[in-house]
């Protein structure tokens, strides 16, 4: 991600009852963060699945910080995302290129 920008990536069709993972470019205070929602509004904090999602993140020389982010198919949780292999998964994304913290990304910048 370039720097002073947020991506992020969920699992399911829609924002509604969606596990996600948050990517924040913000230079040393670069963060991966782990969130829930249950609508078309700021997620909350997801604790349950830190164990779960092992993270890292670097500072290139070009100005971006790239992120590495892994996960078990399973976590083991109850309340987690099964991902199924051999099947079509529905995953969900978003951005704000104008800044680091979680916010609204606009109509223009999720997919």
């Amino acid at each position: 991600s370039s720097d002073l920008t947020f991506a992020g990536w969920g699992w399911g069709s829609s924002m509604t009852n969606t596990e996600m993972v948050i990517f924040s470019a913000n230079g040393t205070s670069s963060s991966v963060d782990h969130v829930y929602a249950t609508g078309h509004s700021l997620p909350a904090d997801y604790p349950i699945v830190n164990g779960c999602y092992t993270s890292s993140w670097a500072e290139t020389s070009d100005g971006f910080v790239q992120f590495t982010v892994t996960r078990p198919l399973d976590c083991g949780i109850a309340t987690t995302y099964v991902v199924q292999t051999g099947v079509a998964v529905s995953a969900i994304s978003a951005w704000n290129p104008g800044s680091p913290q979680l916010s609204y990304h606009g109509f223009g910048n999720h997919i």
